[in-house]
């Protein structure tokens, strides 16, 4: 369930993630683009600009033109001018072809004076009686005042069309007067229509798109709104934009803001200071965020009903492969220590390899186990059959030390004293572990009374490290060893004997006890018994020892054999057991228990 809930929590993080991503990477793109896109327009008005400034520049300088228009102003006659005079009207007709500029795109270029006299030349049709009737009205007369007032270029946002009555022909405007350093003769009009002027700007097609063109002042002078926006399109640029973003754009570096549902972007042009601005409503520019957002959701809801689902399936398939081994292992028996083998799952038969290698190894132990506690059992039984009712001989030594006391002889007190404490120390719990201080204490009684019975034929040395004596080891491991010297080492050998016994500590030790002789030493055959009885399940080893009496060697017959199987049952492979020559003649018998690296 938690990995169910973590893998769920996973899943949803990271859609989350790569949709945050996403989204914030369309929508700069987006945006992007749009900045592109008004940068490119505003190049276009500028470009506009030049041209018309241009042109108009050429005409207006033109001397014969200058000539004609002043005569057409001078003229007394109440028709137009040109249409009396075809020559001149050919003539500037000729004048205006040349300077028409194929890249504006142009729909008519006309000129005319404050008298009504006019001239053009374009592609779309005219109307003789609605041009003469619009060039005597007072609206043109007060718009031709306000034109002459100044020598730049003007700009009349889209109306209809005033040389024909057609209402469904929507025109631009632009305007410059018509002058020379001493009198004005009239204005130069470049009209262009509004999808031409579109078309040359730029203007994108979609239908949600805002366009705003705004002059030097701020005033709008074109503006395409949706046609779902009720807004006043004679909205300023103050009101769309704000006073603190008016001087924040240049040519170079459009700027964009987001206002209420809509992303605005716009700048302003350097030479003419018209402002362009594109408005898109979010939801618009968006669209592909919301799609892919939706996307995602949807991919998020099959990816987490997937693994749902993957996750039920493995639980179960997993559970129903555990249930069938629980089963097999419970069926385990001490006679079968093994589960059948089920080879319809890889895993599953990992699994069962590995029971049966641990069911394989336990039953090793087991067999070890009981071959050893039979090999214990069997040693302590020998060590109960060489034993004479120990209790008799003590409660006779004790008689007999009580005789000597009697008779004055200290002598045979002593001896039977000590005698008796060695007997008391096999009596007390045989089982039970002692310190090396109490072993070295019953080895020291030994050879004491071996001094006695051998006198000066015997010399023996002791060596302790205090640091080895407060150290756990079972009851008479040390006496045999010492005995061995006597029983093998100086059978054959002319005293006087000597004997060194050691018990120190080393780095990779706890406890190493040694007995070092200069007897006769032992026979290499013996000596490869006793290494093979290293390994006390040995069968072979031990018994052949045994049998051939060449460990029954001791009080209490334990034996030196029986001494090291002792120690292993104890100590495992931690025992150290070493015997090797002494130079020039004997043996040094070392045994002892290693530190746990």
């Amino acid at each position: 369930m938690i990995f169910s809930l973590l893998t769920l929590l996973l899943i949803v993080i990271s859609f989350s993630f790569f949709y945050y991503y996403i989204s914030k990477n369309w929508e700069k793109q987006a945006i992007e683009n749009m900045e592109e896109l008004t940068l490119k327009m505003s190049k276009q008005v500028d470009l506009i600009f030049r041209e018309l400034n241009h042109t108009s520049f050429q005409i207006i300088t033109t001397s014969d033109l200058n000539v004609i228009m002043q005569k057409a102003g001078e003229s007394e006659e109440n028709e137009n001018y040109f249409a009396l005079h075809t020559d001149a009207e050919r003539m500037v007709m000729n004048f205006l072809s040349i300077y028409k500029s194929p890249g504006l795109n142009l729909s008519r270029i006309s000129i005319y004076n404050i008298r009504g006299d006019y001239v053009s030349l374009g592609e779309i049709r005219e109307d003789t009686d609605s041009i003469r009737s619009y060039l005597q009205s007072n609206s043109f007369k007060a718009l031709y005042r306000h034109f002459t007032e100044n020598d730049n270029i003007n700009f009349i946002a889209p109306h209809n069309d005033p040389y024909y009555t057609d209402a469904n022909q929507r025109m631009v405007s632009f305007y410059r007067v018509f002058r020379n350093e001493v009198e004005t003769f009239g204005l130069i009009e470049f009209q262009q229509s509004v999808s031409k002027f579109e078309e040359t700007l730029g203007v994108p097609h979609t239908a949600e798109t805002e366009v705003y063109l705004f002059d030097k002042d701020g005033k709008p002078v074109y503006v395409r709104r949706t046609q779902s926006d009720p807004t006043n399109p004679n909205v300023t640029l103050t009101q769309l934009l704000g006073n603190e973003v008016l001087d924040k754009s240049t040519a170079s570096n459009p700027e964009y803001m987001i206002k209420s549902d809509h992303i605005l972007t716009y700048v302003r042009s350097p030479s003419n200071q018209w402002t362009v601005v594109l408005a898109e409503p979010k939801s618009d520019l968006l669209s592909s965020n919301i799609l892919v957002g939706r996307l995602i959701v949807i991919v998020s809801i099959s990816f987490i009903a997937l693994s749902f689902v993957m996750n039920y399936m493995i639980a179960k398939q997993f559970t129903k492969n555990i249930s069938r081994t629980v089963d097999m292992i419970r069926g385990v028996r001490l006679d079968k220590l093994t589960i059948p083998l089920d080879n319809t799952d890889d895993e599953m038969v990992q699994i069962h390899n590995a029971f049966n290698s641990i069911f394989e190894r336990l039953k090793i132990s087991m067999e070890m186990e009981v071959h050893a506690r039979s090999r214990e059992i069997k040693a302590r039984l020998n060590t109960l059959e060489s034993h004479v009712n120990p209790h008799f001989l003590y409660n006779v030594l004790t008689v007999i030390g009580s005789v000597g006391e009697q008779a004055g002889v200290d002598k045979v007190t002593e001896l039977c004293e000590k005698l008796g404490s060695m007997f008391r120390y096999t009596l007390q719990n045989p089982d039970k572990e002692v310190t090396i201080r109490d072993e070295i204490k019953y080895a020291q009684l030994y050879l004491e009374l071996m001094k006695v019975r051998y006198e000066e034929h015997l010399q023996y040395r002791i060596e302790i490290d205090e640091a080895t004596l407060f150290y756990k080891v079972p009851r008479l491991i040390f006496q045999p060893l010492i005995e061995n010297c006597f029983r093998h080492a100086f059978q054959t050998c002319n005293p006087p004997w000597e004997i060194h016994v050691s018990i120190k500590q080393t780095l990779d030790h706890c406890w190493v006890f040694e007995v070092k002789d200069w007897g006769d030493g032992f026979n290499p055959e013996v000596i490869a018994k006793l290494q093979l009885s290293n390994d006390p399940y040995v069968d072979s080893g031990g018994d052949n020892l045994s049998n051939n009496g060449e460990t029954s060697l001791n009080i209490g017959g334990v034996g030196l054999f029986n001494t090291l199987m002792r120690m292993k049952l104890n100590y495992d492979r931690m025992v150290f057991y070493e015997i090797t020559p002494n130079h020039p003649s004997g043996s040094i018998v070392r045994i002892g228990l290693k530190k746990d690296n």
